[in-house]
């Protein structure tokens, strides 16, 4: 698979996981104990669009992987702050685990892109 295949890839994933949060924000707070936070979730939702966006005109460039992994870091940092508001919250530590394997994939894609793999 080439570079563009994946970043093209990348990119309508990552326009759908941010549709999702836009739409879907309610019944995402939901199930992470996060309500009141709608919000938050469709503004990640909207970077995670624009991200998307990037990825398809620049296929190839991985600034927009990086751009990714740095929104990646910012799920992770937010499911934190609730992991201590509601520390037996098991869809938050199975959401914290995804974006942690999410954010390793990314990163590992970012550099292979650029060539440091």
């Amino acid at each position: 698979m080439d570079v563009a295949t994946v970043g093209l890839a990348l990119g309508i994933f990552s326009i759908a996981l941010g549709l999702v949060e836009v739409f879907g924000a309610r019944f995402l707070a939901g199930t992470i104990a996060a309500q009141g936070y709608e919000p938050v979730i469709r503004l990640f939702g909207a970077r995670e669009i624009a991200t998307g966006l990037y990825l398809l005109a620049f296929p190839t460039d991985p600034a927009g992987v990086w751009a990714r992994v740095a929104g990646d870091v910012m799920d992770l940092a937010a499911l934190a702050l609730l992991l201590r508001l509601h520390p037996r919250h098991p869809m938050i530590w199975v959401n914290l685990g995804l974006v942690a394997g999410a954010t390793a994939i990314d990163a590992w894609i970012a550099r292979w892109m650029a060539g440091a793999l």
